[in-house]
């Protein structure tokens, strides 16, 4: 019976609320009301003063109580759903699909509007040709992620684990990768301008034709990285360790290399006019046809210990004055010692020691050689 009552109860309260509250507040109503009833008659003036301050108490307290009842609900509600939009992403981690990557952007959005801008788990995400501009991913972890031509406009990936990411052809404009981990990050073709990279760690990064135009670059780590063909005009790349990285055919245009390693360095056909070259370490750099028209430079002794300057472009006073100190780094030396020595003359056919007969003269010397022997 008793269960019975109880079940019809929990049905009620679940299906209906606004009437069980009604009901429950009738029923309490038909045991105080009876039961005040004698004081009323007896203390009339007393009894409306006390009901109307318990009226006024209770009131209150259903306010405060209610406000505090809300707000607990609301922050229960709000755990829920992100709970929730996590366990969506997961779900489809790993998924290689168009669904997949709007999926996990769309809770990614929610996960933003909840409040949720950290600590993102996204390892091995699906994320190609995503929508993520402007979202908040400071700190997450998003190994091997594939952001392929995703839009990262002014996305924040602070202090992020992009390591193995895939950006290729993504547009990141002014994204903040701040202190991220980009090691073996595959940046091809992407589009970084103006991006902060401050403190990033892109050692072994493939930044093949990215264009990094006046990105922040300070104290980030981009030994080994691969830079052929990198757009990095105007660039910040002071005192940055750049020991081996591939500059081939890249743009650096106003870049500022001011006290950067840039030892074994590949800078062949780069493109470093107006670059600042001050202080900077260019021991066993190749710089073979490199443009450094009015380029900065403490002295000319910076380039004492490339790998060659063939067909570098300087300024005219600056060429002179490294052809006289350095020529062997234009093979100046070798030309002059070529053309010093002068090639030995072949042997004709009527040189030597040997004697030289008409047919008469051999044919009667063997007859008398054969006379001897005879």
């Amino acid at each position: 019976m008793l269960n019975k009552l109880y079940n019809r109860i929990e049905k009620l309260s679940a299906e209906k609320p606004v009437l069980t509250a009604f009901l429950v507040f009738l029923g309490a109503a038909l045991i105080v009301v009876p039961a005040s009833l004698p004081f009323f008659f007896q203390y009339p003036e007393e009894f409306v003063v006390n009901v109307m301050s318990e009226t006024y108490g209770t009131l209150f307290d259903m306010l405060i109580i209610g406000w505090l009842l809300l707000w607990l609900n609301k922050l229960a509600d709000r755990r829920q759903r992100k709970i929730r939009y996590r366990e969506e992403i997961e779900d489809v981690l790993g998924w290689q699909s168009p669904e997949a990557a709007h999926r996990i952007a769309t809770n990614i959005r929610r996960l933003n509007r909840e409040g949720v801008t950290t600590d993102i788990n996204l390892v091995e995400a699906h994320l190609k040709s995503a929508n993520l501009e402007q979202a908040r991913l400071a700190n997450s972890d998003m190994w091997g992620v594939n952001l392929q031509q995703a839009t990262l406009r002014k996305v924040d990936l602070s202090q992020a684990n992009l390591a193995g990411a895939n950006f290729k052809r993504a547009d990141v404009e002014q994204a903040s990768f701040r202190g991220a981990d980009l090691r073996g990050a595959n940046l091809m073709e992407a589009d970084l301008e103006r991006a902060d990279l401050e403190e990033a760690n892109l050692s072994g990064a493939d930044l093949t034709g990215a264009d990094l135009q006046y990105t922040t670059l300070k104290n980030a780590v981009i030994e080994r990285a691969t830079l052929h063909g990198t757009n990095l005009r105007g660039a910040d790349l002071e005192h940055l360790n750049l020991r081996g990285a591939d500059f081939d055919d890249a743009n650096l245009l106003d870049a500022s290399l001011r006290q950067a390693d840039l030892a074994g360095a590949d800078l062949r056909d780069a493109y470093l006019e107006r670059a600042d070259l001050r202080g900077a370490d260019l021991s066993g750099a190749s710089l073979e046809r490199t443009e450094l028209l009015n380029a900065e430079f403490d002295d000319i002794d910076l380039f004492a210990e490339v790998d060659t300057l063939h067909e570098v472009q300087f300024d005219p006073d600056v060429e002179d004055a490294l052809r006289s100190s350095y020529p062997h780094l234009f093979g100046d030396e070798e030309e002059e010692k070529a053309a010093a020595e002068e090639p030995e003359a072949a042997p004709s056919e009527d040189d030597g020691n040997e004697d030289t007969y008409t047919e008469d003269e051999a044919e009667a010397a063997y007859r008398t050689l054969s006379e001897r022997t005879s």
